[in-house]
């Protein structure tokens, strides 16, 4: 019978029914087996990234977390809850060179011909191979890497120098939750693992993404994202080309535009008239504008005589592609000697808002 057995009186419900059970309420992949990771991680912000920690002498610490582990598809969900804080000992440092050991966390089964020898839920490592250049082992089947632990050569505690712990679990989240991750890379290389509408959560600058069918990750929320620039430039006496102010974007994980606009007056000579321009530049690899961004000509030149004072206004689009810092270079020069004023205002708007 492919349904599994609910909680029913006289239904007869196994183990393996209820693992089935636990499966569908948390994520799965698109093979259709459960997402397995750290379901939570309790702390302060921030420490959530590290539940392994160096512990006293040759040993580590896993603080409090529930995982979700998993042999296959076929054999459902364990949800194991670590409720306070385990040392877990690691070996003698090797002699020479230095060896990566694997921190892990997994429920044993002694029944239904999975061969254990216990039916315990128990933190683990697998001990990895000392060379000049070390590489770590897999974990057993049904068990989940939650950090590696690379040791040097001689050391007698895991607080020594050379030492480095690394956490290298996932999140994995009940069904219709945000997935948590450490930075927008790590939740990159994982796309494969998340279906359409999927939201994420990145612990780095606490955005939130979502999972685009065909079109890779979509940022929602993005709070370190500023959203407009403002500049006001007064110059008097400027009678040559002149660099009124730079305006830097910062690089961002995601693709944007800037619009910027530029207004202002300028004239105001008491012997000619004459007539000024304004440009802007820009700077970064990839950054392109819209047609003549960089023009002091035609109506981006306007003409004053005697004592008037002329306007002026332009608006231009600059596409930033992600990852890539850029600067706004806003120029003017004249041909006689004038005062002038400039307001520049740069709105910001996430790829996929325009």
């Amino acid at each position: 019978m492919p349904l599994s057995k609910g909680y029913v009186r006289n239904a007869g419900t196994t183990p393996l029914d209820s693992r089935l059970m636990e499966s569908a309420r948390i994520l799965s992949l698109a093979s259709g087996a459960v997402r397995t990771g750290v379901l939570t991680a309790y702390g302060a912000y921030g420490d959530q990234t590290d539940i392994v920690v160096a512990g006293s002498g040759m040993a580590v610490n896993v603080k409090r977390a529930d995982f979700v582990t998993s042999r296959s598809a076929a054999d459902g969900a364990i949800i194991i809850a670590n409720t306070g804080t385990t040392a877990v000992p690691i070996e003698a440092a090797p002699a020479a060179n230095s060896r990566i050991d694997v921190v892990f966390v997994k429920h044993n089964d002694n029944a239904e011909g999975n061969g254990d020898a216990t039916a315990d839920p128990v933190f683990g490592v697998v001990k990895g191979d000392a060379a000049a250049s070390p590489t770590k082992k897999a974990v057993p089947t049904g068990a989940i890497e939650i950090a590696t632990v690379t040791i040097p050569a001689g050391v007698t505690s895991i607080s020594a120098s050379g030492v480095a712990i690394k956490n290298t679990f996932r999140w994995t989240a009940p069904v219709g939750s945000m997935v948590n991750y450490r930075t927008v890379e790590e939740m990159q290389a994982d796309s494969g693992n998340a279906g359409p509408g999927q939201l994420a959560f990145i612990f780095l600058d606490s955005s939130i993404w979502e999972r685009v069918t065909g079109a890779g990750w979509r940022v929602v929320y993005a709070p370190a994202f500023n959203r407009n620039y403002n500049r006001q430039y007064e110059r008097d006496g400027l009678s040559a080309s002149t660099t009124l102010g730079t305006i830097t974007l910062p690089a961002m994980p995601f693709a944007f535009r800037a619009v910027v606009k530029i207004m202002g007056t300028g004239g105001g000579n008491s012997s000619a008239g004459g007539n000024f321009g304004i440009a802007m530049g820009i700077s970064g690899t990839g950054v392109t504008a819209s047609d003549g961004w960089n023009s002091r000509e035609a109506r981006y030149r306007p003409y004053f005589s005697l004592k008037e004072q002329a306007t002026f206004a332009k608006m231009t689009r600059v596409d930033v592609p992600a990852n890539t810092a850029s600067t706004l270079t806003i120029a003017a020069d004249s041909s006689v000697a004038i005062s002038l004023s400039v307001l520049v205002d740069v709105d910001l708007y996430i790829a996929g808002e325009y």
